[in-house]
């Protein structure tokens, strides 16, 4: 799966995700969706993407940008790829 990231600039808000989501980090991660609705994740440091994260990701219903490798790879496994921003094409593209 090619990921292509989302430069700083237009993306200048968004919520940091930590290395691990695991059931350690669940509360926090739900804490801060609903504090900050609407705000895109940055997954650029995500090694370990464990269940109950997933469930309050896809309840929480964000953009994910900038997924690292590894959350790339959890979440085709989970087969929710989908969570991922999709690569813009340009007009010579299409």
């Amino acid at each position: 799966m090619s990921v292509i990231p989302v430069p700083p600039e237009t993306m200048p808000h968004q919520i940091m995700l930590p290395a691990r989501l695991d059931t350690k980090a669940a509360a926090a991660l739900r804490d801060d969706l609903i504090v900050d609705d609407g705000t895109p994740l940055d997954g650029s440091e995500v090694t370990y993407l464990g269940g109950l994260c997933l469930q309050i990701l896809l309840a929480g219903k964000r953009e994910i940008i900038n997924p690292s490798e590894k959350m790339a790879e959890a979440l085709a496994l989970f087969g929710v790829p989908f969570l991922l921003r999709e690569p813009r094409t340009t007009s010579s593209e299409t």
